[in-house]
């Protein structure tokens, strides 16, 4: 499995425990990955 992707999948379940639902949740996943710095490091 692609690394960002399961980070994207991680980032989601948690915005889905915060009460986030649908494009909201998504939004905050996506936001979260693009912000996480073992992204930009390549790891």
């Amino acid at each position: 499995m692609p690394k960002d992707y399961k980070r994207v999948l991680l980032s989601l379940e948690k915005a889905r425990q915060q009460g986030l639902s649908g494009e909201a949740a998504i939004n905050a996943a996506f936001e979260e990955n693009a912000r996480d710095l073992a992204r930009v490091g390549g790891g």
